[in-house]
């Protein structure tokens, strides 16, 4: 699976160096050590991207097109495994479960714009727990965005899966606001989805398949 940072229980110099190597990938910065030592323990003060007791650690991070491409085979096959339940109900009745591959591998592979990246968690082994697909962070003047898929592993304890998704939904939130879009336009693809986004995330059906989210305390005046 993608080895692309974590939560670490870090024992010698040299796994430390090592994962300083993949966390800088990831991130796309040059993180200090104090930013290291936030994703090997539990310490942080900023809880926002590691959740879970001790044993079942959890990191959401924003990564990109480049590191996508990278380890394509491996988001690809958990793309597989996430939306093959038989019990997912599409609201669009010409999705299927390769819809979510199809359009993830446009973004991906076939785009051309800029800070085109995405939020991926992992677990404590490495292993993709979830993730939400598609998300710009270059408006070049727009205010409006669309973002792709929202999924999680069917393997996240039932206990997990909702501070997961707060995680994941925060630091979309976060990462729009800061790029500086104002609202989200999408199409939910899923039942469930939608159920979760409308009742927890302040997701608004306006209708034609149109789901709206406000990036700031409520609509703007009329």
């Amino acid at each position: 699976m993608l080895n692309l940072g974590g939560a670490f229980g870090l024992r010698t110099f040299s796994s430390v160096v090592e994962r300083f190597v993949h966390i800088e990938e990831v991130v796309g910065s040059n993180p200090s050590m104090s930013t290291l030592l936030y994703f090997m323990t539990e310490r942080a003060s900023n809880r926002d991207h590691i959740i879970g007791p001790e044993r079942s650690l959890f990191t959401v991070q924003l990564v990109s097109n480049k590191v996508m491409r990278r380890h394509w085979n491996t988001v690809e096959n958990a793309l597989i495994i996430a939306f093959s339940d038989e019990r997912i109900k599409f609201l669009n009745e010409n999705f299927t479960s390769e819809r979510p591959i199809e359009h993830t591998r446009e973004a991906v592979w076939r785009t051309d714009e800029p800070g085109m990246s995405h939020i991926l968690s992992f677990d404590m082994n490495h292993q993709i727990a979830g993730g939400i697909l598609c998300v710009p962070t270059i408006p070049n003047g727009r205010e409006i965005t669309d973002v792709g898929w929202f999924f999680l592993m069917p393997n996240v304890g039932i206990k997990t899966r909702r501070e997961l998704n707060d995680a994941m939904m925060d630091k979309l939130v976060s990462t729009l606001r800061t790029a500086g879009y104002k609202r989200i336009v999408t199409e939910m693809g899923t039942k469930a989805g939608a159920e979760i986004c409308s009742r927890y995330y302040g997701f608004m059906d306006f209708g034609q398949k149109k789901w709206v989210k406000y990036l700031f305390n409520g609509p703007p005046p009329m």
